[in-house]
């Protein structure tokens, strides 16, 4: 099964660099981090994604960074569409009112306390 691809961003302004912290590279399971050849505004090594595609997303360096320089997040896919039908004439459209003109009726569930939905009046009742 393939894993969806992730997203990995290091905030060089909040990040201490490898020499000044190091934690994700020490706690990453899969060594995606490597120490950067080039040097940040204070002068440190900061950590640098060498090897995104071995990322499990497992959070540890996001998680466990003092500084929460480090988000990781999974790319965003295309959704595919469902396909097109024919609706049925007799359906009720989006758009549509209910007829008696005293709004749409939401609960929560497993709550008491619906709410009228278009109207002034909201009800709350403890059960």
């Amino acid at each position: 099964m393939a894993t969806q691809p992730v997203i990995i961003s290091i905030n060089d302004k909040l990040c201490k660099g490898a020499d000044g912290c190091g934690i994700c590279l020490a706690l990453c399971p899969k060594d995606v981090f490597k120490i950067a050849r080039t040097l940040d505004g204070p002068g440190h090594p900061p950590p640098q994604v060498d090897k995104v595609t071995a990322c499990t997303n497992c959070g540890n360096c996001m998680i466990y960074c003092p500084d929460m320089a480090i988000v990781v997040r999974l790319e965003e896919m295309p959704r595919p569409q469902p396909p097109r039908t024919r609706r049925n004439e007799h359906a009720k459209t989006d758009n549509e009112k209910p007829s008696n003109g005293s709004g749409h009726i939401a609960s929560l569930s497993g709550v008491g306390f619906p709410f009228y939905i278009g109207a002034t009046h909201v009800e709350s009742r403890q059960s």
